[in-house]
């Protein structure tokens, strides 16, 4: 993949359409209405879901799901991100951070969390691409 995909904030629709692309428990978010992050913890603080993808080809490659918190005093998080096989290994992901990191900063945040679990298939490349964002 040769080409820079193009970094898009996704509709409702859209988000849904992608619900493969996230964790099952984060499926639910891709309504993107402001909501608890686990379905089963309703009483937690309320957080507004934003979806970025990256779109090559006409084609989804890459999403991210990020949680705007409605507390002025949290962090926002980054809860999920993808990237399709046949565009993995070509910068997408280092790409979609640096779109992410633009669109927070262009609403005032200076941080994103992300919480992660190590030893999973592909971390490595996760990894690498958090190191190059810093």
């Amino acid at each position: 993949m040769n080409v820079r995909p193009e970094i898009i904030v996704l509709d409702p629709a859209q988000a849904s359409a992608l619900s493969a692309m996230t964790f099952p428990a984060y499926r639910h978010l891709l309504n993107l209405q402001p909501q608890c992050r686990h379905l089963i913890e309703p009483d937690l603080r309320v957080n507004q879901p934003v979806v970025l993808a990256a779109i090559a080809f006409g084609q989804p490659v890459a999403m991210a799901l990020l949680e705007l918190p409605t507390d002025a005093h949290a962090r926002p998080e980054l809860l999920s991100l993808f990237v399709a096989k046949l565009a993995r290994r070509h910068g997408v992901a280092t790409y979609l951070l640096a779109a992410v990191e633009q669109y927070l900063f262009l609403r005032g945040h200076r941080e994103l969390l992300t919480v992660y679990m190590t030893g999973k298939p592909g971390i490595d490349y996760f990894e690498k691409a958090m190191v190059k964002r810093n």
